[in-house]
């Protein structure tokens, strides 16, 4: 029995019309592709001794999540509120109550708000959080949005692979009172975006390059602020070269320049992660005509999709994401009968660390290891594969499954469930080279273009 096809509907233009986000009254024209702008602050989070701090583009408005909260009518006994909000905002995005006594929350393999709650365990990884808006732009750009901290479903192979890491820092201020600076949300703002600023502008980078994250008050002296800061380029190169200009001038002090000048002479670390600000979720993302439930019985084994083998994931229930308008050209990549321009089928875990894990510590010591058959991939493929790799796995089944993360929910009292999320994707053919011994069944498939790979489907499975 063949999966339900995903789409027959081609696309003919990417350029995305004005949209308006879930809880806002105003229409946005969101670009396709993203300008540099400095970034606004999109939440600050003022206490007693630590401010935390939510950064995004200009054009982005998050969802409202204080005036969802408000609304919601709890089921007896839970245990878990932070949940019960985030299936609450989905639900608002799609016009759904949140009466939770009427409508209770499920747990399923076959629930979208089990992904949710998934998606949003995924986000938090890299320290992201979901964002829910009526929006449908294309995913072409997802790259460089994911530069800013703006991931989307186009950008999941690039979190998972490291393939834009931010450099994070941690400087000391001298000269600042915290407790004075923290009276006025005005002032603490201003002083935020001024030393993003700074920081561009002594490295000379686009602004939305530079990400502030928090503003603690100093343990150990008075009138100390220690900031938390990321820099993210879209090429790792570029972003080890600034990282490491930024820590000699820091080494020699800012004196010149009246933002940073009080910043405390020293050599400080640099630690590497991929970091979002916010996971974005759009209302026609996910599709549930091209929902496939791999666990009911009769469903081949085995198939053929862009002229290689089809391992369907067998005991896994597919989430359909629409994807027929969010790439450019038309949808043969996404047939089903081995058509010139057909993509095969490849599966990717959520676990980052299992095969490309990066090492906070240092960037550069843990290239060689976290990028284990890239000598291989360089004899078979030549100098284009001389980049950092993506890994996929031709079988979900005892491939891409051992990658892959089990998330928890306790729901309510003495009830919870474990699931195991895997990424289903098309990838360009002639775009990866072919390992043995990463996955313990079939192949990996190691790529250096993002582009070829697009994630069409999220698989979940209940653990039990």
């Amino acid at each position: 029995m063949p999966e339900q096809a995903s789409s027959s509907e081609s696309t003919k233009s990417v350029t995305p019309p004005p949209i308006d986000n879930t809880n806002s009254k105003k229409f946005v024209l969101l670009p396709a592709a993203p300008s540099h702008s400095p970034l606004k602050i999109t939440r600050m989070m003022i206490g007693d001794t630590l401010t935390q701090f939510k950064m995004a583009p200009e054009y982005f408005v998050p969802d409202d999540q204080e005036s969802v909260s408000k609304d919601i009518i709890y089921q007896d006994g839970n245990v878990d509120e932070q949940s019960y909000i985030t299936v609450a905002r989905y639900r608002t995005m799609m016009g759904e109550p949140t009466d939770f006594k009427n409508k209770p929350l499920q747990l399923g393999a076959n629930s979208v708000e089990t992904l949710i709650l998934a998606l949003d365990k995924f986000s938090q990884h890299f320290d992201g959080e979901l964002n829910f808006s009526k929006n449908d732009i294309p995913f072409q750009y997802s790259s460089q949005r994911a530069v800013c901290g703006m991931a989307d479903f186009g950008s999941i192979l690039i979190l998972l692979a490291d393939i834009i890491p931010t450099a994070k820092f941690e400087f000391q201020m001298k000269n600042f009172d915290y407790d004075e600076l923290a009276q006025s949300r005005d002032a603490m703002e201003k002083f935020a975006l001024d030393f993003c600023a700074a920081i561009c502008g002594i490295l000379q980078c686009e602004p939305d390059y530079i990400r502030l994250f928090s503003i603690e008050k100093s343990k150990d002296e008075l009138k100390m602020l220690n900031l938390t800061f990321g820099l993210t380029t879209p090429v790792l190169d570029e972003t080890e070269k600034l990282a490491k200009n930024l820590q000699i001038q820091a080494q020699s002090g800012f004196t010149d320049n009246d933002i940073l000048k009080d910043v405390k002479q020293c050599e400080y670390e640099c630690k590497w992660k991929t970091i979002i600000e916010y996971f974005n979720i759009q209302k026609p993302d996910l599709d549930p005509r091209y929902n496939f439930d791999y666990r009911k019985p009769g469903v081949s084994k085995q198939e053929s999709r862009g002229n290689e083998p089809y391992y369907l994931p067998i005991g896994w229930y597919r989430h359909g994401l629409k994807v027929d308008n969010k790439y450019a050209g038309d949808i043969a990549w996404l047939g089903r009968v081995n058509a010139e321009g057909e993509w095969p089928v490849a599966f990717h875990g959520t676990n980052k660390n299992a095969v490309l894990g990066i090492t906070q510590e240092g960037l550069l010591a843990s290239k060689s290891a976290r990028d284990i058959m890239k000598d291989e991939a360089i004899k078979q493929m030549g100098e284009e594969a001389d980049r950092p790799g993506i890994y996929l796995a031709t079988h979900c089944n005892d491939g891409a499954d051992r990658y892959a993360d089990s998330f928890t929910f306790p729901i309510r009292t003495e009830e919870s469930a474990t699931f195991q999320v895997v990424f289903q994707c098309r990838v360009q053919p002639r775009k990866f080279t072919r390992h043995t011994g990463v996955v313990t069944t079939g192949e990996a498939w190691r790529f250096v273009d993002e582009s070829a790979i697009r994630p069409y489907g999220i698989l979940l499975k209940e653990i039990v």
